[in-house]
């Protein structure tokens, strides 16, 4: 499944390269950032450091500034980490879920202030969530475990699914064919757990910083 999802944003960046280069406005966006969960059923919140491509057509010769249309492939370099507390037959055990989080998706901008160095822009996105977990467990879990004769499940699938997002940011040109961006996304899915009852909210938010590329005309 992760090799599939790859392999797919892949293929949709270079499309999209070789299709718009050709008397098109192309423009590559490499980011990082920070982000944090609004996950259903936890009480807490656990951070996140995403990382992805955005690759984008734009349409600029709008009056108001100008549109771009195009693809977003996002991965959670740091997956989201709660702690979880069990207690088993009076004793306390803590250990930690890392859910991980990657996102293709087609993605829309639209940025204003056509003639300024400083683009303002709201951006809408769709697509698919997708992105196992894994369990990560202290020596005193392994050693009741063994004791006991319980296996440990170190991995839990989580079922993909279609999401939407949406953000504000803005772009700086610092060249004719560069600019930086920062943005702040938020994200809008439920995903469900290998054997859960019913899919659970998996909610987020992140700010991204970048750099963008233009080819083309």
């Amino acid at each position: 499944m992760k090799k599939n999802n790859l392999i797919t944003a892949a293929l949709v960046l270079v499309v999209f390269a070789f299709s718009s280069i050709n008397g098109q406005s192309f423009k590559l966006g490499l980011f990082s950032g920070y982000g944090s969960s609004s996950f259903e059923n936890f009480d807490d919140n656990a951070g996140t450091i995403p990382a992805g491509v955005q690759a984008l057509l734009s349409l600029d010769k709008m009056k108001f500034g100008s549109i771009d249309l195009g693809a977003e492939f996002g991965y959670s370099v740091v997956p989201f980490t709660f702690e979880v507390q069990e207690q088993v037959n009076q004793q306390i055990f803590k250990y930690d879920w890392k859910i991980k989080q990657m996102i293709i998706a087609a993605l829309v901008k639209v940025k204003f202030l056509k003639k300024s160095s400083v683009h303002p822009f709201i951006r809408l996105g769709a697509g698919l969530y997708s992105g196992g977990s894994t369990y990560e467990f202290p020596d005193d879990v392994k050693q009741f475990a063994q004791q006991n004769n319980i296996t440990l499940n170190e991995e839990l699938d989580i079922e993909s699914a279609f999401g939407f997002n949406a953000g504000a940011g803005t772009d700086i040109q610092i060249s004719k064919t560069a600019a930086i961006f920062a943005e702040f996304v938020y994200h809008i899915v439920s995903r469900k757990p290998e054997g859960a009852p019913e899919a659970n909210g998996a909610n987020n938010w992140a700010v991204q910083v970048g750099v963008l590329f233009g080819f083309g005309k």
